[in-house]
């Protein structure tokens, strides 16, 4: 705020300009060569100029730096300045090297702990780079105001797949960015746990599958990467079939109860659909699954369609009805 004083201009009449700052402040007032000191006490600071014209103003205190005001000087004004500071924390690696800029100027430069704390003195939009093991990763902050703190999470992306968190891969996806960082056939490793129907896990590794990126998004939803479960090897290795032991041959099961993969639990395919057990072996395996992955499932909506012949099953379409 800038107010002008009742003073009147004159001849070999010195300029006065008043500053209210914080007492301590060491103030500054610059116009082109010449400049003009003074320190602040009771809450102001009145600096003698030596002409008119507009000066720059600025102070300083603790390590802190004020707003500037540009002062239109032809005789005695009046300005207050404020001292700004907003954080800014960054959620990153640990280790990894944070780089804070602004227009192109670097503020600070620091180590991840698992967070860099940035602390700066004025507004405007921010740049963050973070760098690790030849990897990047950046993003930006808008700091409007000095009384509210700022985060941001960077995430390091690596392009084989079974070396990234599958919330980075969600993020990925929800970037539509998957097939840029990764191909059909990538394979991310699931560890098992828990009880499947009749069927008992435990810390049983397999490996999840990327079958297709954005598939019928029309229908479906975009920015979609479509997993299938499962593969028994990081490479190579053989696909994976779940079932219990009511497995059989196609003639002379038992009666196999509730809860196994089956149909019916009787035996008849009276009511039965296709797809049915399938359904039921999909929703029960989600139990088994990492919370993190569980975390970053996103539901499709898959068209409606006529059922099949009770002999037939299509474990695919329905086991990955719902991908990151």
């Amino acid at each position: 705020m800038i107010g002008r004083t009742n003073a009147v201009s004159k001849p070999g009449v010195e300029l006065s300009l008043v500053v209210s700052v914080t007492s301590g402040a060491a103030v500054t007032a610059t116009k082109g060569s010449k400049t003009v000191n003074g320190t602040a006490a009771g809450g102001s600071c009145v600096l003698s100029l030596p002409e008119a014209g507009t000066w720059s103003v600025k102070a300083t205190l603790n390590g802190q730096t004020s707003d500037t005001k540009n002062v239109s000087v032809v005789d005695s004004y009046a300005v207050a300045l404020t001292f700004f500071s907003a954080t800014i924390t960054v959620n990153v690696d640990s280790g990894a090297s944070v780089t804070l800029k602004k227009g192109g100027t670097t503020i600070a430069t620091k180590t991840s702990n698992g967070t860099a704390v940035f602390t700066v003195t004025e507004t405007g939009a921010y740049t963050v780079t973070a760098t690790k093991n030849g990897q990047t990763t950046s993003g930006s902050v808008n700091v409007v105001s000095g009384a509210t703190s700022y985060s941001l999470t960077l995430s390091f992306v690596s392009s084989t797949l079974n070396n990234n968190e599958w919330s980075v891969i969600k993020s990925v996806s929800d970037a539509g960015q998957g097939a840029n960082y990764w191909s059909i056939g990538d394979r991310k490793a699931v560890t098992l746990n828990g009880t499947v129907g009749k069927l008992s896990l435990s810390n049983v590794t397999t490996y999840a599958f990327i079958i297709g990126f954005n598939h019928n998004a029309s229908v479906e939803g975009a920015n979609r990467i479509h997993f299938q479960l499962a593969k028994t090897a990081l490479s190579g290795g053989t696909d994976v079939c779940f079932c219990d032991n009511q497995y059989g041959p196609d003639s002379g099961w038992s009666s196999p109860g509730a809860g196994y993969f089956v149909m019916n639990a009787s035996n008849t395919n009276s009511g039965g659909k296709a797809r049915k057990c399938v359904q039921t072996f999909a929703g029960r395996a989600s139990r088994a699954i990492p919370g993190r992955l569980s975390q970053s499932f996103r539901r499709r909506s898959v068209p409606s369609s006529s059922p099949l012949p009770s002999t037939r099953t299509t474990p695919a379409a329905e086991v990955r009805r719902r991908a990151t």
